[in-house]
């Protein structure tokens, strides 16, 4: 027989009904008088199509027990081939586990870089605002106040720089957070539907044919393939893991220099307005001795 009448599994139908084949012999148009091949539906319903390699089935009815098909019997290999994708399986679905929990904590650890750049912006905010009120103040400082101020200046922008190609990399690790999220959820899809597939694998076991089986090695291939592509998310997650550890790093030193360039503010405010005092002192004598 041919395409597509080998798939109609018709030994295993008539089994069904308790027939077994007896014979299996070629079909000739001329054993059967009066018979005419026609499509029946479609365009060319009323042609006639060629009858190729056409069988004729004989049947006869089975005594005693039936006996179990060929296609039915689960040999022990098949049976060792399918607890080992069962196997797989669980492993794949701890290791998807662990990177959900993986991916989770680096959630969190950016959750928390995020507050300390709010605080190192507002932090910023506040040193500006403060700076230009000296700057407003600067008319009546020395030479020597006006340099400290200009590398004060200078530190500030310096910091500002600093904040700014942190947060272009904190927006770097979200974008690969994002996409290594959206491929944890592929490879969740994909592990649900061998789950299924697997499922009806050992539903159809009994009638388990040689089409069956490359079926199998196919699901096993693809588990394969799904297994060496978490490896690979895994390996991506532990670099980003290290690019967040060095991103808090670098966070916390500039917190320290923002400390710094606070404290110094702080001092240059405190000479001002000393000088300022000494200043009035000065013109108080200077009027009292020009009286």
């Amino acid at each position: 027989m041919g395409q597509p009448y080998d798939k109609w599994q018709i030994e295993e139908l008539a089994f069904e009904f308790s027939l077994i084949i007896s014979e299996k012999v070629n079909f000739w148009k001329e054993d059967h008088q009066g018979y005419n091949q026609k499509r029946g539906d479609g365009k060319w319903c009323d042609k006639e199509f060629p009858l190729c390699n056409g069988c004729t089935f004989k049947f006869r009815v089975e005594r005693g027990e039936p006996e179990e098909p060929r296609s039915r019997k689960f040999t022990t290999v098949q049976r060792e081939s399918l607890h080992r994708l069962q196997e797989t399986l669980d492993a794949a679905t701890k290791l998807h586990q662990e990177k959900e929990q993986q991916l989770l904590m680096s959630q969190q650890q950016l959750i928390s870089i995020s507050e300390s750049l709010r605080s190192c912006k507002h932090a910023r905010r506040t040193l500006e605002r403060r700076l230009k009120e000296e700057q407003r103040r600067s008319k009546e400082f020395t030479t020597a106040q006006r340099e400290s101020l200009h590398s004060l200046q200078e530190s500030l922008d310096v910091v500002t720089k600093l904040h700014q190609e942190k947060e272009q990399q904190l927006l770097l690790s979200q974008k690969q957070l994002i996409s290594i999220s959206e491929s944890l959820r592929s490879c969740e899809h994909a592990r649900n539907t061998l789950e299924s597939r697997l499922e009806e694998e050992q539903h159809r076991s009994r009638k388990f044919t040689t089409a069956h089986r490359q079926s199998l090695h196919s699901l096993q291939e693809s588990l394969d393939v799904v297994t060496k592509l978490h490896q690979e998310k895994k390996h991506q997650l532990l670099l980003l893991r290290q690019e967040l550890i060095s991103t808090s790093e670098s966070l916390h030193s500039s917190e320290h220099v923002r400390n710094t360039l606070q404290s110094r503010l702080e001092e240059e405010q405190r000479c001002s307005r000393k000088f300022k005092f000494l200043f009035w002192c000065m013109f108080i004598l200077f009027l009292k001795f020009c009286i």
